[in-house]
């Protein structure tokens, strides 16, 4: 299983032979069973034009010059090996000589590879000329789920809401508003949109949470625990504090989020020109155990103490077909199932 993320470029996968003994989900790829696997020289045009993306050339433990790529991402996790190039086939499409990263070393990454969809010139979009793609993702809870659906060319179509969208390397979008239970939480709108270097939502499948700066995040807090006081039967959801993250205390329930919350109020995030994300409880909530759940969302301060940014995760984009239009700037979503979605 590859994972899908929007906020990193490089696209690699796990390689024999495995450093350091570590153990890595299968399957993992064996070069030597390929005839049309070629690793990169520091000669080549990416190797040597890769600019802030880690890709450089070093000596290797035989003493050899080679083209290597260490990758760092938010949540701590991080891989590194060798660049190469590989025939991939995709649905009915072979495509040939596909720059990519073969990795014999990873930590905290339970996949076997990541597909970088960001924009910059060594991702698999870059390669193709592809200056559009969309994406369809499920339940992200259950690791069984084989409904996911990735589009990439330039036929794919925006379909729903429509709102500005920011290309810089990441992709960023405003938002302007969130809206719970009907009302519009005082939280100054500036603090989401990008100005020059600071600011702006950035859309990452990569990221599970969705992250915020804390004054949104704990007037978000309050509107969820207003809602929870009021229930009716509101002995039924019990706080409970034992989960953190980066030291920060989770604002989580016992009880489940399919069982419980099924008429959870509306939520709602409205973004530049209009464009109204609806969310449901499945969006907003993530069941941490079996008898409890928590909120998705937590404070951007808790991954880097001076970052300005938000970041969209893939818990708040399940079950809606996202999609990009780098040319047009436009980013687009609409409510859809992706089982039955064809």
């Amino acid at each position: 299983m590859v994972y899908v993320d929007t906020g990193s470029s490089l696209f690699w996968i796990n390689c024999k032979p495995c450093g350091f003994n570590l153990r890595m989900p299968e399957p993992i790829f064996d070069p030597n069973t390929s005839s049309t696997f070629a690793f990169d020289n520091c000669h080549s045009n990416i190797c040597k034009a890769s600019g802030t993306v880690p890709i450089s050339c070093a000596f290797d433990l035989d003493n050899t010059y080679k083209c290597k790529f260490e990758v760092y991402y938010g949540d701590g996790s991080s891989c590194s090996g060798r660049v190469a190039r590989e025939q991939f086939v995709f649905g009915e499409q072979i495509l040939k000589g596909i720059f990519f990263g073969c990795s014999y070393k990873t930590k905290n990454i339970d996949s076997s590879g990541i597909l970088g969809l960001a924009d910059h010139s060594i991702s698999l979009l870059a390669q193709l000329g592809y200056r559009r793609f969309g994406y369809c993702i499920g339940n992200v809870s259950d690791t069984s789920y084989s409904n996911h659906k990735l589009f990439l060319g330039n036929s794919v179509a925006l379909l729903g809401y429509k709102t500005s969208l920011v290309v810089d390397t990441k992709y960023y979008i405003n938002l302007e508003k969130i809206m719970v239970n009907g009302d519009v939480l005082a939280i100054d709108s500036n603090i989401f949109k990008k100005k020059g270097n600071i600011g702006g939502m950035v859309v990452d499948t990569g990221s599970t949470y969705t992250y915020m700066p804390l004054l949104a995040v704990k007037s978000f807090e309050i509107a969820v625990m207003n809602i929870f006081d009021e229930d009716e039967d509101e002995d039924k959801f019990t706080i409970n504090n034992t989960f953190s993250r980066g030291g920060y205390m989770k604002l989580c329930y016992d009880g489940d989020v399919k069982q419980d919350l099924g008429s959870f109020p509306p939520v709602e995030l409205i973004f530049e020109r209009g464009a109204t994300m609806d969310l449901t409880a499945d969006n907003i909530f993530h069941q941490i155990s079996k008898s409890s759940f928590c909120l998705g969302i937590l404070p951007i301060e808790i991954v880097d103490k001076g970052a300005t940014i938000s970041i969209l995760g893939n818990l708040i984009q399940q079950q809606f077909f996202t999609s990009f239009d780098l040319d047009k700037k436009e980013f687009a979503f609409e409510r859809m199932d992706c089982a039955t979605w064809d």
